[in-house]
């Protein structure tokens, strides 16, 4: 049984030497495929936070900061399959296993004062029932918590980029009264991200960020079924590069507002 405690004050991400990912596409770099022309926002965001940071599949990750992030992933525990030699659609309960693995193991060790989990998922729960959308994200945060996390960030999804919209709008809500309530019941320093809602500004205010196309994808790839075609010319001009996901340039803008975000609630 769960009991009460205090829960720990929100630091500056300056103050964390480590950083755990868990997510899908919009995270993803390389764990499964990297869907964009470059680093994914958490990417930049660990370089703002001046922490070196790999993906889970990289042979030297256990001593560094970490993205367990599986393009496809869905917040249950599928296993994942392969496509074109990439492995996908790995769960995101999946992937705090891999994590409690390697922390069992003592693969990973990680001072909780000093380390930010980051959670970001859902928009591939499209066929999942909402309260077991909800249970998976609260077996996460649960066993995070047991291996000794203090400090989660439970990210809200975009709710205007077409795509993904539905799912968060249907999913946040639910995000939004589960975060006070396992805070309390876990005595965590457990917060919201406005991840998606950086997305989403990004996406409703173009012009503001030098970008011009928000309909077409800049290149293709046949992982996830693309047709193929010439790449464009100027990808920092599109928010997307490849169907559906961000371009690096619109990932590093997220990435730098989540930066802000964190340092804000100190």
């Amino acid at each position: 049984m769960w009991t009460a405690t205090a829960a720990p004050r929100a630091q500056a991400a300056t103050d964390f030497q480590r950083l755990y990912v868990f997510g899908d596409s919009f995270s993803d770099m390389g764990a499964g495929y990297l869907v964009s022309n470059g680093p994914t926002a958490v990417g930049y965001l660990a370089t703002r936070m001046n922490l070196p940071f790999t993906h889970s599949r990289d042979k030297n990750a256990n001593s560094e900061s970490i993205d367990f992030a599986v393009a496809g992933g869905a917040t249950g525990d599928d296993p994942g399959k392969l496509a074109k030699g990439y492995l996908l659609e790995v769960g995101m309960i999946r992937q705090v296993q891999d994590f409690a693995a390697r922390v069992r193991n003592k693969s990973i060790t990680f001072d909780p004062d000093r380390t930010l989990f980051f959670i970001a998922g859902g928009a591939n729960d499209d066929n999942v029932p909402l309260d077991v959308s909800v249970g998976n994200i609260t077996r996460q945060i649960e066993m995070l918590t047991s291996l000794g996390a203090r400090h989660i960030e439970l990210a809200l999804l975009p709710t205007r980029m077409p795509d993904f919209a539905e799912e968060g709008r249907r999913l946040n809500p639910a995000y939004e009264k589960l975060v006070p309530a396992l805070r309390a019941k876990l005595g965590i320093d457990l917060r919201f991200s406005h991840w998606g809602d950086y997305f989403d500004e990004v996406f409703t205010h173009p012009e503001a960020y030098g970008i011009t196309n928000t309909k077409d994808p800049c290149a293709y790839t046949e992982i996830f079924g693309g047709k193929g075609g010439p790449t464009c010319t100027d990808p920092g001009k599109h928010f997307y590069y490849y169907s559906e996901h961000p371009s690096t340039e619109v990932s590093k803008l997220v990435g730098d507002k989540l930066y802000e975000e964190i340092n804000a609630r100190r």
